[in-house]
């Protein structure tokens, strides 16, 4: 195996074929906004649930900005809203056997 300009490339090769590698560390690809649908209310209440009971407070707007910089997806106020409250029902109800 060689190295080229101080491991950006590589060769490897075997007998039956020979493949050339790059590794890039950072990405320019478009992350897709978009999959909000694979988060459900309870996965969502999920994650907040600690950061509710520290902060009960907590406003939707700044529940939408932890979203999106921590998941990298858009959502909704007001499904940051219902969100808002599941979580506060589970930390009223200590129902985190449900979760």
């Amino acid at each position: 195996m060689e190295q080229y300009e101080a491991s950006s490339w590589r060769e490897m090769s075997t007998e039956r074929s020979s493949q050339i590698k790059k590794l890039v560390e950072q990405h320019t690809c478009v992350r897709n906004f978009r999959s909000v649908d694979l988060m459900d209310p309870t996965w969502i209440a999920r994650q907040f649930l600690k950061e509710m009971i520290r902060k009960p407070n907590m406003k939707c707007k700044e529940m939408q900005a932890i979203i999106q910089s921590k998941f990298h997806c858009k959502v909704s106020w007001s499904k940051c809203y219902r969100e808002k409250c599941r979580a506060i029902s589970f930390v009223r109800n200590k129902t985190l056997i449900e979760i």
